[in-house]
């Protein structure tokens, strides 16, 4: 095992700045070369927390925009209005792709990934969905399904 200094978050290891034991194979062969950690030294120490306090600072920025962002969509009623048939079933369902269009027409762009569907939904009417947009973040988007 080595004793290593992040130079970024990487998942299930640690955040930037911490100083981490990891398998000599993994560091060598992974962390060093794709620059995500160092060797624990002084000089390293100072570099990355540097690195460490630009990243913050960036980071409170980014999530004071997705903060701005989240009481914009929370206020939102998007509509999406879906074929059915003559007992008013839907062919087919909404999905998180089609929401996303939906909020990228009204001026919102957010990805495909930040609509979090539980299951796409399969029944006309009002729903809440949940829209992650940071990692302290996320947002309630108002959506109602109506028939075509």
């Amino acid at each position: 095992m080595i004793e290593i200094l992040l130079r970024s978050n990487v998942a299930d290891l640690g955040k930037i700045g911490e100083i981490v034991k990891v398998r000599d194979g993994y560091a060598r062969n992974y962390l060093f070369p794709n620059g995500l950690a160092v060797g624990v030294t002084e000089d390293n120490k100072r570099a990355v927390e540097k690195m460490r306090t630009k990243y913050l600072a960036t980071e409170a920025e980014r999530a004071q925009s997705a903060r701005a962002l989240a009481a914009k969509i929370s206020a939102l009623t998007v509509q999406i209005a879906v074929k059915t048939n003559e007992e008013g079933r839907m062919y087919g369902s909404v999905t998180a792709n089609m929401i996303a269009d939906a909020l990228s027409k009204q001026g919102f762009k957010v990805g495909t990934g930040a609509v979090k569907l539980k299951g796409n939904i399969e029944e006309i009417g009002h729903h809440d969905v949940p829209v992650h947009l940071h990692a302290e973040v996320d947002a309630q988007l108002k959506l109602i399904v109506t028939a075509q």
